[in-house]
């Protein structure tokens, strides 16, 4: 056979091919044809145009950019709070939510928060409540500013070392322990008698909120507990007082020889002026052991949190009454804590100016 035609047969299709290739290509061209042939291109083409994104793709990416946008603000906030230690209400909503450390005392982090909330109440007093407003933008306002910054930030790191120290102690204060006090402070009217009308005051006064308000208190009970249990001598120098009155020694010989309070001892421990259920002057436990008295009758030992009192019903007038008392002062807190932070010095975040 010649060449040519082996190379023709070669390329030959069979029979069944060609018609299926001849119906094919005479099969009817219809809009639905060209519509699904268009959709099979456009298919294939997409994936080269847009690439293919799966699911966790897309949550990879998004986390990623949150994740971004998270550092970037808290860099942002680091930044104004360690470089210009800003103090604005934006600024104190973000350390509530975030912990960022103003120092770190004897190895806990002292939150930034702590020490704006000591902060903010300051200025907001004297800039709005007193009776002088101090303009804070002023030479000599930023120097009081300062001055109490330095108080703040120690008093801060102190409060620290106190929760420390309690924690040793197992010393603690209880919500109803802060209700109480609460109660005393509305019953005495010393910012008001009402619910409503305590909550004003210490917004206007203060800026604070009931809640602000009771967290002073908290950390207020807590260092008086410290300072009444750590202080075992002024508790021996108490229990010897009534001691000896048991013995028939005379409260005004006991108020001279015991009494810290030197305006009262030479007297007897007589205050100068009666008491009623509404002086406000003198620490609210007092005045109620007072009228629990009879006259001539000694009370045991009473805490105040500054003090260990001894009182005695000298004459009642009606409803008022003449008292005596033997006052034993009790070591501050800050006796305490002062020893541990030396042995252990704080760490400081922020450099405030010299006062």
């Amino acid at each position: 056979m010649p060449l040519k035609r082996m190379k023709l047969a070669k390329k030959s299709k069979p029979k069944s091919e060609q018609k299926s290739a001849g119906a094919a290509s005479s099969a009817p061209v219809t809009n639905k044809t060209v519509e699904e042939h268009r959709s099979e291109i456009i298919g294939k083409a997409r994936k080269y145009i847009y690439p293919t994104r799966t699911k966790r793709h897309i949550v990879v990416v998004s986390t990623s950019i949150i994740l971004a946008a998270i550092v970037i603000f808290l860099i942002v906030c680091g930044f104004l709070l360690y470089k210009f230690q800003n103090t604005s209400t934006f600024i104190y909503r973000v350390t509530q939510i975030v912990p960022f450390p103003v120092a770190r005392a004897d190895g806990h982090f002292v939150s930034y928060e702590n020490y704006l909330f000591e902060i903010r109440h300051y200025t907001h007093y004297y800039h709005y409540r007193s009776q002088q407003p101090v303009d804070f933008s002023s030479q000599s306002g930023q120097d009081q500013l300062n001055h109490y910054e330095h108080q703040a930030l120690n008093q801060v790191v102190d409060y620290a070392y106190a929760k420390q120290l309690a924690k040793e102690h197992n010393i603690s204060v209880t919500s109803q322990e802060v209700d109480q006090k609460l109660n005393d402070i509305r019953e005495r009217g010393l910012l008001g008698r009402s619910e409503q009308q305590l909550q004003e005051v210490l917004e206007q006064t203060f800026g604070w909120s009931l809640s602000d308000y009771r967290r002073e208190l908290q950390q207020e009970l807590l260092l008086q507990k410290i300072s009444s249990v750590l202080d075992v001598s002024a508790h021996q120098r108490a229990q010897l007082v009534l001691s000896d009155l048991s013995h028939g020694v005379s409260f005004a010989d006991l108020a001279a020889k015991y009494s810290d309070d030197k305006s009262t001892a030479g007297n007897g421990g007589q205050y100068p002026e009666l008491i009623t259920d509404k002086t406000t002057d003198l620490p609210p436990e007092l005045v109620a052991a007072a009228f629990s008295l009879k006259q001539g009758q000694t009370s045991g030992v009473i805490d105040t949190g500054y003090s260990l009192e001894i009182i005695q019903l000298v004459a009642q007038k009606g409803d008022q009454l003449q008292l005596a008392h033997i006052q034993i002062n009790l070591e501050p807190a800050s006796y305490y804590i002062k020893p541990i932070e030396q042995k252990n010095p704080p760490t400081y975040y922020i450099t405030l100016p010299k006062s």
